[in-house]
């Protein structure tokens, strides 16, 4: 149990030296960013102490897992989030930008596990809510790509790119694309994941991580997958370019 009080909802100009009392804002500051982080934290260490942060338990834990992360979407929402609308500056477009991830970061490192089947009573994750997870996956790895493109953004991205590597997205993602069905979601998620994958192992600790040996041989047999389920296809109603692109990944 934590008893530590959420830092205040200030801007640095709000403390000098002769301060006694520093009343915190509504809306977003300085200190937004922090806080909202703190925020998803807190609840992620909530569920983690009542043994709910933990692959489909039970259902009654699945619900109470999915109530506490509309709650706190609600909260993000009413607290921090309402003063950002209309988006004036870039902290508010990132803020606006960066809550609803967030929340689907704690959605997708809740549930992915029960997608394996690891779970005490072996129950399957529905397929909504694999699409949704899915989805949310690729929104997560395309997150970095909105920040390079976007001039008022690009600042941040050093914080997402290196300190944040989405690893529970890029793995749940590429286990889907060993299984799913190829249609245009797939293509998508795809392009998304060959713009991003290079990226990942550029960075400093990505060859020294224990997880990127494993992503690189699941991103293998994704593209074994796609290549077998590509070949079901005549020349016509595929794309070449597709297979131009696996020659270069195969060698990764």
């Amino acid at each position: 149990m934590f008893d530590t009080k959420m830092p205040l909802n200030i801007n640095d100009t709000d403390m000098n030296l002769t301060s006694s009392e520093i009343h915190e804002h509504y809306g977003h500051t300085e200190m937004t960013f922090t806080l909202i982080r703190c925020e998803a934290w807190s609840c992620a260490a909530s569920l983690s102490n009542k043994r709910t942060l933990q692959p489909f338990q039970s259902s009654d834990g699945t619900e109470q897992q999915e109530r506490a992360f509309y709650a706190l979407s609600l909260h993000l929402q009413d607290e921090y989030l309402r003063s950002c609308q209309p988006i004036a500056t870039p902290m508010a477009k990132l803020l606006v930008m960066m809550a609803p991830l967030i929340i689907a970061k704690l959605r997708l490192v809740a549930f992915y596990p029960g997608y394996h089947g690891i779970t005490r009573y072996n129950a399957a994750l529905p397929p909504a809510d694999k699409d949704s997870l899915f989805k949310s996956a690729i929104d997560l790895l395309e997150f970095e790509r909105l920040l390079e493109d976007d001039c008022d953004l690009n600042g941040w991205r050093w914080f997402f790119a290196n300190t944040h590597i989405q690893w529970h997205a890029m793995s749940f993602a590429l286990s889907e694309l060993c299984v799913r069905v190829v249609g245009d979601t797939e293509h998508a998620a795809w392009e998304v994941i060959d713009r991003v994958f290079p990226s990942i192992s550029l960075q400093p600790s990505a060859s020294e991580d224990h997880v990127w040996g494993p992503l690189q041989d699941l991103k293998q047999k994704a593209l074994c997958y796609r290549f077998s389920s590509a070949s079901a296809f005549t020349p016509s109603e595929f794309d070449n370019s597709m297979f131009e692109g696996l020659v270069s990944d195969w060698n990764l």
